[in-house]
């Protein structure tokens, strides 16, 4: 099965203040083909307690990708996307993997 994978340069984090299905959201982005923009790859929803996580959805291409995953995940994420890089978003249906590119052992990112 095909598989894509996107580096992630920045994010956007936003809590609802609204009755959305969702607690929080974070936008994935990449650099774009245009110096100085970015093109979003992933969108991340954070489903209250309780509620039920839906499976990730999948552009056809998979350019783009919305992730569910309960509220309890959503510090992890925040630590990992503000202390580790590089960051990147592996899309392989049905499954979406977000983590660190190969590091060294005891790489240290402030620096």
């Amino acid at each position: 099965m095909p598989f894509k994978t996107h580096n992630i340069t920045k994010y956007t984090y936003s809590i609802t203040g609204s009755n959305n299905d969702y607690a929080a959201k974070i936008q994935l982005l990449k650099d774009d083909t245009t110096p100085g923009s970015w093109k979003e790859v992933g969108t991340i929803k954070f489903i209250y307690e309780g509620g039920v996580v839906p499976a990730t959805e999948f552009s056809a291409d998979l350019e783009q990708a919305t992730i569910f995953m309960p509220e309890k995940k959503l510090n992890s994420i925040i630590d990992l996307l503000r202390n580790e890089k590089p960051i990147i978003l592996t899309l392989n249906p049905p499954f979406a993997f977000l983590g660190t590119s190969i590091e060294q052992v005891g790489d240290n990112d402030k620096k």
